[in-house]
Formats: C-alpha cells, sequence, structure tokens
C-alpha cells in the first residue's frame, strides 16, 4: 500500500473518532486537531517509523480526550464502549497471529474473548448487585 493510501485511511479513521467530540469542542479545536495528526503522520513516515503504532497511540489519547468533554462517567462509557474495544482488540491480535503463521489463532483467541467476557459479566452483574455500580 502506497503511503499516501495509508496516510488517507488513518486520516479517514481520525476524522471519525473526532466527530464524537461534543460539537461546539470540534468547532473550536478540530481543524487544529487534524492538522496535528497529518503533521504526526508526516513526520512519521518520513522517519520510516511504524504508522499502526502512532494510529494506537493518537486513537488511544484521542478517545479519553473525547470521554473527558462528554463528561460521561466512566462506568458509561465501559457500558457502551467497552465490549466493542475487547471485541476489536481481540480481533486485532487473531489477525496479526494468523498473518504470522499460527494456524489456529483464531480458535484460541475465540474461546479467550468468550472465557473474558464471562468473566467481566459477571464481575459487573456481582457489583451491579452490591450497589456499587447503577
Amino acid at each position: 500500500m502506497t503511503a499516501t493510501r495509508e496516510h488517507a485511511r488513518y486520516r479517514k479513521w481520525y476524522k471519525a473518532l473526532i466527530g464524537l467530540y461534543p460539537k461546539p469542542y470540534l468547532e473550536t479545536f478540530g481543524e487544529g486537531l487534524e492538522q496535528t495528526f497529518n503533521d504526526l503522520l508526516r513526520e512519521r513516515s518520513a522517519a520510516g517509523r511504524s504508522l499502526p503504532g502512532l494510529a494506537a497511540w493518537v486513537f488511544t489519547e484521542t478517545s479519553v480526550g473525547i470521554l473527558q468533554e462528554q463528561k460521561l462517567p466512566v462506568v458509561e462509557f465501559l457500558k457502551v464502549f467497552g465490549g466493542l474495544f475487547w471485541s476489536l482488540a481481540v480481533a486485532t491480535v487473531t489477525i496479526i497471529a494468523s498473518l504470522r503463521g499460527y494456524e489456529n489463532a483464531w480458535w484460541f483467541m475465540l474461546v479467550v474473548h468468550a472465557v473474558v467476557s464471562a468473566v467481566f459479566t459477571l464481575l459487573y452483574r456481582f457489583l451491579q448487585k452490591k450497589g456499587h455500580l447503577p
């Protein structure tokens, strides 16, 4: 994949992500956020460093910023996005392992995903019954 196509893909994803900021915040800072991200992409490419690593770091930082700006309690955020982030993490690890030649990676990660999801569901229900969660 050419660098410009890769940059365009990451810029598209980042623009969609920052679209989750509240509208007033996005109107004030949106253009600057995009420009900074574009500059980081170019600098990282020019230095021959990993763009997926940069994207993971920036997307994580941005997600935390969105959470803070939306003023959502962490519990509400996890209820809404926790399962999505966990599923994406498992899918990413499975794809990477498969690409590296581990033939049964998908099966192993499916089992891990099911077990961890069940544990978190039970933990959430337990804490909910004890009155620690809404």
